[in-house]
């Protein structure tokens, strides 16, 4: 895997092939629109299902776990391992990916993903795998004008009814830019319970999928990772 970039600019790594050249993953759908069970991917999740672990990467991985997700479900929604009930859900604001993900947010990001980790054996290998697949993700889609619409918050009611705000981090947005029907099932499921959704410019149906049609299997990136994707069922 190629090492943390030196400076702030997005590492060279390969442009995401286009959708029909992307192998499938047998057995892993993307979530229904709208939700029909839960589903929940994260970066540590991600990375113990698509890369050989080695050993010594084990520990600090598995505090890095619901880092970074993004999770959607027919009662609850949310990222980073906070779930919010969707009767506390007030609105979703839908941005793009270029103006959530920057140079500077993927920076902040492997700052961040250091300082949870102690300096024990495995934190560089979970550091430098964890950039890699951000920068894998994000590479092709930053240097476009748009890079696909994301939930980038979720407006809710906290205690005593004060509006409270969940901002998606890097991961998660990069995984609803990549795969679309993610951020779909969140809005599909958001209009479903009344919630409302501001800002979303792409169709909430996906494309050529008919109604009662399952969703497409959940299709990654290329690269040299192999294996599936981590889908927590309800």
């Amino acid at each position: 895997m190629p090492s943390l970039p030196s400076k702030l600019s997005m590492p060279s790594l390969p442009s995401l092939p286009s959708r029909p050249s992307m192998p499938s993953l047998p057995g892993i759908p993307m979530p229904s629109a709208p939700a029909e069970e839960q589903w929940e991917l994260s970066l540590a999740a991600y990375l113990r299902h698509t890369t050989e672990l080695p050993s010594l990467a084990l520990k600090p991985l598995g505090l890095l776990d619901r880092y970074g997700a993004v999770a959607v479900g027919p009662d609850t929604a949310g990222f980073d391992g906070d779930d919010i009930a969707w009767d506390k859900v007030i609105r979703l604001e839908v941005r793009d990916v270029v103006e959530v993900v920057s140079d500077a947010a993927m920076a902040h990001e492997a700052e961040k993903i250091r300082s949870m980790l102690p300096p024990v054996p495995g934190r560089k290998w979970v550091v430098e795998h964890a950039m890699a697949l951000l920068g894998e993700f994000a590479g092709p889609r930053l240097t476009k004008t748009r890079g696909g619409d994301v939930v980038s918050e979720i407006v809710y009611r906290g205690a005593l009814g004060r509006e409270k705000t969940l901002q998606a981090g890097v991961f998660a947005a990069l995984v609803m830019a990549t795969w679309p029907e993610v951020r779909r099932s969140l809005t599909a499921t958001a209009r479903l319970r009344g919630v409302a959704v501001y800002g979303e410019r792409e169709s909430e149906e996906t494309p050529g999928l008919v109604p009662n049609q399952a969703a497409p299997e959940l299709k990654p990136p290329e690269s040299g990772m192999q294996g599936g994707i981590a889908v927590v069922p309800e």
